[in-house]
């Protein structure tokens, strides 16, 4: 009688665990890679392998006839590493972006007198009039020996010789533009000897960088609005490393909202702003 009341109980909690870790573990899967670090709470790997390792143990503790083994303490600990994603990393992740990443801040919506000069400039025939502030893709590009970028401690992307290429969107920006600047990060010949990533077979690292749209016009605190929101910028910024990698280029990346440390050795120095 008490075997049998022990073996169910051993079998509940084994089977809360098998439950609990593998929400945990489906819950990470579908989380963006970007909010773990913007949350402070490692990298999506790390916690993918807690808990799917939690999920095993959680298994390997259910006792037969539905398991293989019974072992108390591997329910435990599936209970406990699962318990854990789910009560501390789970809601900062949420808070953090969720499945969309991290967000970035919203464009403010153009003065009326902004609106005024570029009507102005359009009626002219200015376009750089026209123009408002933050309304090019632009990327700063780097010639280096070598480069990395490391996030929570773990290195995300590195290269060696080639290009740093710091890339930022802006409210207005396409596919085309993402399209352009990635042919000219591949085509401009500043490696040297005048050759270009695509002659020398160089390598690219490219880091998100929405503070290339920092305005510092006004005030002490610059402004962001000219930056496109995570949501918009995040895609272009894939379709820049999509098209190079379609040229055959090796591209190494950073991790698109994260807090990252990027480390380089600036060849020359070489620094170049390129935009569409």
């Amino acid at each position: 009688m008490v075997q049998s009341a022990q073996l169910w109980l051993l079998l509940a909690l084994a089977l809360v665990g098998v439950v609990v870790a593998g929400w945990a573990f489906v819950h990470a899967l579908l989380m963006h890679s970007g909010s773990f670090p913007a949350a402070g709470k490692r990298t999506k790997t790390f916690w993918l392998l807690i808990t799917g390792l939690a999920a095993v143990l959680a298994f390997l503790g259910i006792p037969p006839p539905l398991g293989i083994g019974g072992n108390l303490l591997f329910s435990l600990a599936g209970l406990i590493g699962g318990g854990i994603y789910l009560a501390d990393v789970r809601p900062a992740v949420h808070r953090a972006g969720g499945r969309k990443g991290p967000r970035r801040p919203r464009p403010r919506a153009a003065s009326t007198r902004a609106r005024r000069v570029g009507a102005a400039g359009e009626r002219h025939g200015g376009a750089d009039m026209g123009r408002r502030p933050g309304g090019l893709m632009r990327a700063v590009l780097q010639r280096v020996s070598s480069a990395s970028v490391t996030v929570e401690g773990e290195v995300a992307g590195r290269i060696g010789a080639g290009l740093v290429a710091l890339v930022a969107a802006a409210p207005t920006d396409t596919g085309a533009d993402a399209a352009t600047v990635a042919r000219k990060i591949a085509e401009l010949r500043i490696l040297p000897g005048e050759t270009s990533v695509a002659d020398a077979g160089a390598e690219v690292l490219v880091v998100s960088q929405f503070t290339l749209y920092g305005d510092t016009r006004k005030g002490r605190r610059p402004s962001w609005s000219g930056a496109a929101p995570g949501e918009l910028a995040e895609p272009l910024v894939d379709r820049v490393v999509t098209e190079l990698r379609t040229r055959g280029i090796t591209v190494a990346t950073g991790i698109f909202g994260a807090d990252m440390s990027v480390s380089l050795t600036n060849e020359g120095p070489f620094t170049v702003l390129v935009d569409t």
